[in-house]
């Protein structure tokens, strides 16, 4: 008979209250469905221990018991023979540091340390192409940390020989990706906070491993035990209220200057996807966004039907120079870039365009709900649903924005809406504190 597996909920960030909040939602509500099978692994950098005491008093309040709880506190924790391996390894790779690039060369026994730690550093610069030289301190602790969370968690499997569930907060960053590199697939879930931070939600793959998500949408909606004019209702209402939000806001009613057909491309920001697990494709016909732009630049030069609009994000407004500089400067032939600045009003914009295409960016499945020819170019979450028209090569994409293109059934973007609007579950372990938000979890007494 096979062995149940319990669960692990790992924890790498206590200074942070999204994170340990949402670290502190999931042990509740695992403990609610299966109690005394659950463990925790809190793994933190030095600078966090300040909170520990007080994080450790919050996690027996979830009910998990306090002999299953391991703790790793910070590198001053382990051995000397540990720390000097630390040490000198980040020092030994920092020497070798020379470009964004190199950052890939990170490598400890086999697994690849610096995608991480660009990905971090991306984050906190709003850069894809961030200075080396301007962040040398933080990229040494980003190694230092990164190699002890991997070191301190396969102490903890060494230790512990039970069959786990595994759960890791987003599975992204310096000091929960190498954790992911050594925890079986098959039994690796990754927790963050949904709906802009108002539910728990666990999902049984890489957060941003989107091709893999159309699955989890279809069953969602399938597996569902509402009346499907229930969950309809329920997907209507996200993208009533997803649009109304995204574009009416501050913007006005000013339009582009053509008197052709537009195609609008909807550029998404990068940061969140520049630097990611290697089985991870943003695209199956362009490495990226830049690449497509490129692309298209040149489609729109050599054909006289259309204009084409590049509607750059306003969050754009909040990335670096650099970056900024790049999308909203692009210029060509039959081409008008509306900058990130711009307020004329995207719902509008999407509304006059013949057709639209997308990459990672959540208009291409509004623009299908629209009625608009919704053309995808990268592996958002809802390829696959029949909503958008999803060519495979460049040839397939040349025919579909030369040629006359039809919208696809409004009703194929349901499951998607249903999905973001409801997904996932709601937040009981700060309720049961009478708190309002996770900000307030380190002063309950």
């Amino acid at each position: 008979m096979a062995v149940q597996a319990e669960n692990l909920v790992i924890c790498t960030d206590i200074n942070q209250p999204f994170i340990y909040g949402t670290f502190l939602e999931l042990l509740f509500k695992l403990e609610n469905e299966t109690p005394g099978k659950n463990s925790a692994c809190i793994i933190i950098g030095d600078a966090h221990s300040k909170n520990l005491k007080k994080i450790l008093e919050l996690t027996l309040k979830t009910g998990i018991q306090k002999e299953r709880i391991t703790i790793y506190d910070g590198i001053k924790s382990t051995s000397n023979k540990t720390q000097n391996e630390i040490k000198n390894f980040a020092e030994a790779q920092l020497k070798k540091i020379k470009n964004t690039e190199s950052l890939y060369d990170i490598i400890y026994k086999d697994h690849n340390l610096g995608i991480p730690i660009l990905s971090n550093l991306i984050s906190k610069t709003n850069s894809i192409h961030p200075k080396i030289i301007d962040h040398i301190d933080e990229i040494y602790l980003y190694i230092k940390y990164s190699l002890f969370t991997y070191i301190s968690f396969i102490d903890f499997m060494s230790k512990n020989k039970k069959t786990f569930n595994y759960y890791i907060y987003n599975g992204r960053h310096y000091n929960t990706y190498p954790i992911s590199l050594l925890t079986p697939e098959k039994h690796t879930y990754y927790y963050e906070r949904f709906d802009y931070g108002k539910r728990l939600c666990i999902i049984p793959n890489r957060i941003h491993d989107f091709e893999k998500r159309k699955a989890l949408i279809e069953n969602f909606w399938n597996s569902s035990n509402l009346e499907t004019s229930q969950k309809s209702i329920i997907a209507h209402d996200f993208f009533k209220k997803h649009l109304n939000n995204k574009f009416t806001k501050n913007f006005n009613h000013e339009k582009v200057n053509t008197d052709k057909k537009i195609v609008t491309f909807f550029i998404s920001s990068e940061d969140e996807f520049a630097s990611l697990h290697p089985s991870i494709k943003t695209s199956n016909i362009f490495k990226n966004q830049r690449h497509a732009i490129e692309w298209l630049t040149n489609w729109a030069k050599n054909q006289n039907k259309y204009t084409l609009v590049l509607r750059v994000h306003p969050h754009y407004e909040e990335k670096s120079a650099e970056d900024r500089l790049f999308w909203n400067q692009i210029c060509g032939e039959n081409l008008i870039t509306v900058p990130s600045h711009s307020n004329i009003n995207s719902y509008n914009l999407m509304l006059a365009s013949e057709k639209s295409i997308s990459f990672l960016s959540t208009t291409g499945i509004e623009a299908a709900y629209l009625g608009i020819p919704s053309i995808l170019i990268g592996n958002s979450p809802y390829k696959g649903l029949g909503a958008t028209h999803e060519p495979e090569r460049t040839e397939d994409l040349t025919l579909m924005l030369d040629r006359e293109l039809s919208p696809l059934p409004q009703e194929n973007t349901l499951p998607y809406g249903f999905f973001a609007n409801s997904f996932g579950s709601e937040f009981k372990f700060i309720k049961s504190l009478k708190l309002n938000d996770f900000s307030e979890l380190l002063t309950y007494e």
